[in-house]
């Protein structure tokens, strides 16, 4: 059952079929792990330090760099589903593979068709395209812009009233918001990389990202 066994990604004790209000839904039960989830780390004790963002980072890529080499995109990574481990910061771990998917599997899913969460999907989830390796290189992006800055690279998550998914296209096809900060250098150059709209493979891999990244401080 489990395809994974990389510490980045959360561990598939079983799956089975829940009875809730006349319907049978399909239920992943995975391992608990203890420390929350990044959302809540920064709402908690604000954002972490340069150090731990870089640490940070390269777990989070090595986890995604399993999936990928597994032929999997998670399809919906985001603060919300990535814990931290005793809630430390080098030892990030994936989390709800609800919306994940093999490249290979057989899907009924027909396109246009919108999956994951919009802040944090990439332009071409955002009109319905198939998401692929690159989509979740470019929520990386969007994460580790968020931590490195404080804030979403196109939107200002603290007033969302409003928001609209094409409007949200129309901001993510545009360059990102200005870095408020300038170090660390080989972060803030890889975070620009993943998040070039176009040409998607311009995003390049999570092994190439682990691999430029190297120790940056």
């Amino acid at each position: 059952m489990q395809r994974f066994s990389h510490a980045g990604v959360a561990r598939l004790i079983d799956v089975r079929q829940a009875q809730l209000a006349g319907t049978e839904p399909l239920t992943l039960i995975c391992e608990y792990i203890p420390g929350g989830n990044v959302a809540v780390n920064v709402k908690e004790n604000g954002l972490p330090a340069r150090r731990e963002i870089n640490s940070f980072a390269h777990g989070l890529l090595s986890a995604t760099s399993e999936l990928h080499a597994a032929g999997t995109v998670h399809r919906d990574i985001k603060p919300d589903n990535i814990m931290l481990r005793d809630g430390d910061w080098a030892r990030p771990v994936l989390i709800d593979f609800g919306l994940s998917k093999a490249i290979s599997d057989v899907t009924i899913t027909r396109y246009p068709s919108r999956v994951g969460s919009p802040p944090w999907m990439a332009p071409e989830q955002l009109v319905g395209e198939r998401a692929r390796k690159a989509s979740d290189m470019w929520a990386i992006g969007v994460v580790l812009y968020s931590l490195l800055t404080g804030k979403h690279p196109y939107l200002d998550l603290d007033n969302p009233q409003g928001l609209d998914v094409e409007d949200l296209y129309d901001m993510a096809m545009a360059p990102h918001r200005p870095w408020n900060v300038t170090k660390p250098k080989k972060l803030i150059r890889l975070v620009d990389r993943l998040l070039v709209a176009e040409p998607l493979h311009a995003r390049g891999s999570a092994r190439r990202a682990i691999q430029d990244l190297g120790r940056d401080k």
